[in-house]
């Protein structure tokens, strides 16, 4: 069981017989062993448990019980969760409840129910006006597990797109691609045919993509090992075969760490006319952080013409983060420095 959630939380917890659990339910057990070092003793005011969900749909409830009677003193609980890799976990609290024996009044203290759902995204849509014959399209976002955060370790994650007009297509563009080495995200059309292998393309940003069919599949992969960000792209289902505006190119996109320099598309005259989609990260030097903390950056001539030709400049690492300037269409020197602040 390799994707695994873990729950801390303090309580105040009646006395008891130590042979009753802190944590009560079903398919519970001690994380430590009897076998475990004597350096790693079990404590009487802390308590780790497992719990294993090992199939999808699978639900057990579990709860800290005790009664009223006695002094209370304080109890460190710890649950871990361990579910299947195409698994995320789902948990809802209930409100804590009594009931009564023949001698005291017990309590669940702390109740809750996990669930083991399916990872697997699937999301339908179709144009927009199609009735009128709009090629209008309707879009949306898929994003890896916890975007913007840091997404899970071992965990497998599936996207399925489908346009519900069966002469439809899909478009995917991505935003945010930052994946760790040992990762891997995969594209397929509806026949299974592959469009794009993170690890074959050595870990760039996919290209702009539209389905042959009306279903795109993707498939990400999470190793031993994640990244802070992970993907977020935009897809549209459209009815229109052609796509005008796709982007051709994604050679452009580079990482900057360096003490400075600049960035300029006047060597790129092979995209002259062409729709674009650039974008560059600069990071502050790792082994240099505590003595250069800020970046500075400023745009000295912005001369792009075109539809959708447009420049977003952003305080982060993802698209998402906040936006500090947006240029469209050719500047002035003295437009460029009054929108910039000094």
């Amino acid at each position: 069981m390799d994707h695994v959630i873990s729950l801390v939380y303090h309580v105040l917890a009646s006395e008891y017989q130590l042979d009753i659990v802190p944590l009560c339910g079903p398919d519970l057990q001690d994380v430590l062993p009897d076998s475990a070092p004597s350096e790693l003793p079990p404590s009487p005011t802390r308590r780790d448990h497992v719990m294993v969900l090992p199939n999808v749909g699978e639900t057990k409830r579990v709860g800290i019980t005790g009664n009223s009677t006695g002094p209370l003193q304080p109890m460190r609980c710890l649950l871990r969760i361990d579910v299947c890799q195409e698994c995320v976990v789902k948990i809802e609290i209930v409100p804590p409840n009594r009931f009564l024996d023949d001698e005291t009044i017990h309590m669940n203290l702390f109740p809750i129910e996990v669930t083991a759902e399916s990872s697997h995204s699937l999301v339908k849509g179709e144009s927009l006006n199609e009735q009128a014959g709009n090629n209008q399209t309707a879009l949306g976002y898929i994003e890896s597990p916890r975007y913007p955060e840091m997404y899970p370790s071992t965990i497998i994650k599936r996207y399925t797109l489908v346009n519900e007009n069966p002469n439809g297509f899909v478009r995917l563009m991505f935003d945010d691609f930052q994946i760790h080495h040992q990762s891997q995200l995969q594209i397929f059309e509806e026949d299974n045919t592959e469009l794009y292998d993170s690890k074959t393309e050595d870990n760039r940003r996919p290209p702009a993509i539209q389905s042959k069919g009306s279903t795109l599949h993707i498939e990400f992969r999470a190793r031993d090992f994640s990244h802070k960000v992970g993907f977020r792209a935009k897809y549209e289902f459209t009815n229109d075969h052609e796509w005008v505006e796709k982007p051709n190119s994604r050679d452009c996109d580079a990482f900057l760490n360096n003490y400075g320099g600049d960035i300029s598309m006047s060597s790129h005259v092979d995209l002259i006319n062409s729709y674009v989609d650039c974008i560059w990260i600069i990071e502050r030097l790792p082994y240099a952080a505590r003595t250069f903390d800020r970046i500075y950056l400023k745009v000295d001539e912005f001369q792009l013409k075109g539809m959708s030709m447009r420049l977003e400049i952003r305080e982060g690492e993802t698209s998402t983060s906040d936006r500090l300037l947006l240029l469209m269409g050719t500047q002035t020197r003295e437009e460029l420095d009054h929108k910039q602040p000094r």
